[in-house]
This record gives C-alpha cells, sequence and structure tokens, in this order.
C-alpha cells in the first residue's frame, strides 16, 4: 500500500495563513500603539501648557519578523519630566539672564541651582498599557485570522 501526500497545496495554505496572521498583527499593533498613547495621556502627567499631551506616533512597520511603532512626545523636555533628574545648575546663555518670580518679585541671576525632581514615568504607563491590554489584543487578532483561514 503506498500513501503519497502532496505538500504544496498545504504549504501554499500555511503561507496564506502566515500572511493573514501578519496583516492582522500589523492592524493590531497600529491600534495598540495609538491606545497606549492616548492611555498615558489621560492617566499620565498634566501641565499647564498642554505640550506633554502632544504625541506623534511613527509609522508602524514589519521588519525582519518584528512589528514596530513608536510614540514620540513633541515637547523637548518631555524626557526631563518623564524621567527622574539630579540636582544640577542652571545657567544663562552668553549676554542673557535668567528670569524667574520669587514671592511675586522678579529676580534676575545668571546661574541658578535647580534641586531635580522626580519623574512623572508617563512612558511607563504606554509599556503597562502594552503588557497588559495590547498582547491580549493582539493574541485576539492574530486568533481571528487563523480561524477565518479555511
Amino acid at each position: 500500500m503506498t500513501i503519497s501526500f502532496d505538500s504544496r497545496a498545504f504549504e501554499a495554505d500555511l503561507a496564506a495563513l502566515a500572511q493573514d496572521m501578519e496583516r492582522e498583527a500589523l492592524q493590531a499593533t497600529k491600534a495598540i500603539v495609538k491606545d497606549a498613547a492616548d492611555a498615558t495621556n489621560e492617566f499620565g502627567y498634566k501641565n499647564r501648557t498642554g505640550n506633554l499631551t502632544r504625541f506623534r506616533i511613527t509609522p508602524v512597520f514589519q521588519s525582519g519578523g518584528r512589528i514596530e511603532g513608536k510614540i514620540a512626545w513633541l515637547a523637548p523636555y518631555a524626557l526631563w519630566v518623564d524621567e527622574d533628574t539630579v540636582a544640577h545648575p542652571i545657567v544663562a546663555k552668553p549676554g542673557k539672564m535668567l528670569r524667574f518670580y520669587i514671592n511675586g518679585n522678579v529676580v534676575f541671576r545668571k546661574r541658578v541651582w535647580h534641586p531635580g525632581t522626580h519623574g512623572k514615568h508617563f512612558s511607563i504607563r504606554a509599556t503597562d498599557f502594552f503588557r497588559n491590554v495590547g498582547s491580549e489584543r493582539l493574541q485576539a487578532g492574530i486568533d481571528s485570522a487563523i480561524q477565518a483561514h479555511p
């Protein structure tokens, strides 16, 4: 008795399933990155100007079996608000003065000592969101691709 099996059809089905899974994963990742940025703003740091609530999401792309999307806050000082800073001097630019208020009076100085800050860690919220919610949604997208495949 001879049993033969034509693996070409099977391999074609596997390739089609892999493409469907990649497409679902890419779409899910795009949505997760956007939702992570929104969640970071919702639970994150609120400031006077609103600059830290504005961000840019880089296009989600796929390369070498990896899907990646990035959230970039537009405020140039976002890193120093997010992370802890150590005590440090702040020095005015050459020929300029630093201006600030103490007890309602305007004060000018060439150099001041900043005591440092405790970071707000709003980017950690985006990471936590992805770990907790994003991975479940990504798995659901892949599962739907498998179920939809004949």
